[in-house]
């Protein structure tokens, strides 16, 4: 308990250092709002342009792919959030040899490294994606189970998709520079954008992981049916995390300090 308030005021303080950055540059902040929510516009666009050609994309009509569009959003928007900006921020670290000031800190270097920064401006955009997706889920008829259990899929689609691109960032101390890791990390998001049913068997197995983190929760949400998939699903971002914690401190021991 003394350890979750430990780190609760250390993630509380973060959130007033970067509320207080973002609202000193309050033109930037209102451009990146509507920049996020002009990518929302054109997501539903693009949509129901499709749809005015076909009635069904796989066994999914317009209001079911909508939630799932909607799903997705709220997904992308929460992970932006909380964690985007952290990954250039690892890399810089890396680049520039200032890892260390994390590192030396009395508190884990792992927490600070991957919450100390937040993208305020979307706060916004991320509550408009919300209520997407609680509207399209009223519209699709989701039941009282599927309601309730809304939060945790969310919650879980959120820690598998940071998961996998936590493991890539770990590729930044072996390259040093990480420009090239984030844009493979933002291009591999795409693929979380569609359903696994579109994409042909050879793609689907090789993109099962991202796939997985959009298409097995909105799945399982529109039909429990689908209750396995969602099993072996936290199972694999259990998994996942385990093997984090095991490979986390070989990859820092990679760092070269420019003080060794």
């Amino acid at each position: 308990m003394k350890t979750f308030h430990k780190y609760g005021a250390i993630y509380k303080e973060f959130f007033k250092t970067n509320l207080s950055e973002s609202l000193s540059f309050r033109l930037d902040y209102l451009i990146q709002n509507l920049m996020t929510l002009s990518f929302l516009a054109t997501s539903f666009l693009t949509a129901d342009f499709i749809f005015n050609h076909i009635e069904t994309i796989g066994f999914w009509n317009k209001t079911e792919f909508f939630f799932f569009l909607s799903f997705v959003v709220s997904v992308n928007q929460t992970h932006h959030l909380l964690f985007s900006y952290n990954f250039w921020a690892l890399s810089q670290h890396i680049r520039l040899g200032t890892l260390d000031f994390i590192l030396l800190k009395p508190a884990a270097g792992f927490f600070i490294i991957f919450t100390r920064h937040l993208a305020i401006p979307v706060i916004f955009t991320t509550m408009v994606s919300y209520g997407l997706m609680i509207y399209f889920g009223w519209e699709v008829g989701l039941n009282g189970i599927a309601w309730l259990t809304l939060p945790f899929c969310l919650f879980l689609a959120v820690m598998l998709l940071l998961g996998i691109e936590v493991l890539i960032a770990l590729l930044n101390f072996i390259t040093i520079e990480g420009h090239g890791i984030n844009q493979m990390r933002i291009q591999l998001q795409h693929f979380l954008r569609w359903p696994d049913f579109i994409y042909k068997t050879p793609v689907r197995l090789w993109m099962l992981p991202f796939l997985a983190v959009t298409s097995v929760p909105v799945r399982w949400l529109l039909n429990f049916d689908y209750w396995t998939w969602m099993f072996l699903m936290f199972l694999g971002t259990a998994g996942l995390w385990c093997f984090i914690a095991f490979f986390w401190p070989k990859a820092v021991h990679l760092y070269e300090s420019p003080s060794s």
